[in-house]
């Protein structure tokens, strides 16, 4: 039996989608970790090495972010800022305040973490980018990507609704 190349095409449809590349840039994929109140970042970067990372933007009038603490996954080592990078994943970690009860000042636009187990991270401080690639992606432990927004236009803000669910996924999630 052979079917009409229109519904061979139509059928083969998801296929094409799930091969299609991600956006240019490197990868940064958020992680739960170990420690209520920390999450990880594994980030892969664009291209081949060696690269360097800029240090992340910052909010307005709160001064320059330094690069935050950097592991290179394939061997433990702490990378050094400044230097040319010569690793394929690094990770690091993220730090969120907890929200008291008496509630938090958007404006600040703290990285929390709420006592239902939800958090809201945001660009500043957290992401720094690769030195002549495109901004990339940020995904959620849910596989939820957002792209990460070009120099000159508003933040990235996320938030996760019931950590906790990821938490207690398989280890895939975990740092």
């Amino acid at each position: 039996m052979t079917l009409d190349p229109v519904i061979q095409s139509l059928l083969l449809l998801p296929l094409w989608g799930a091969a299609a590349e991600a956006p240019p840039g490197p990868s940064y994929q958020i992680m739960a970790s170990a420690k209520p109140g920390t999450l990880l970042v594994r980030f892969t970067p664009e291209g081949t090495k060696p690269f360097t990372l800029l240090p992340t933007r910052t909010l307005a009038g709160t001064g320059q972010q330094r690069l935050p603490v950097l592991t290179c996954l394939e061997n433990s080592a702490r990378v050094e800022p400044d230097q040319p990078i010569r690793c394929n994943e690094l990770s690091w970690q993220v730090t969120l305040k907890p929200v008291p009860a008496t509630g938090v000042d958007a404006s600040a636009q703290q990285n929390l973490y709420f006592s239902e187990g939800s958090w809201l991270i945001t660009e500043w401080g957290d992401f720094p980018r690769q030195q002549g690639a495109q901004p990339g992606q940020v995904c959620m432990p849910d596989g939820r990507c957002s792209p990460l927004p070009g120099m000159n236009e508003p933040p990235l803000v996320l938030n996760a609704s019931q950590l906790r669910e990821f938490e207690s996924q398989p280890a895939r999630y975990k740092g």
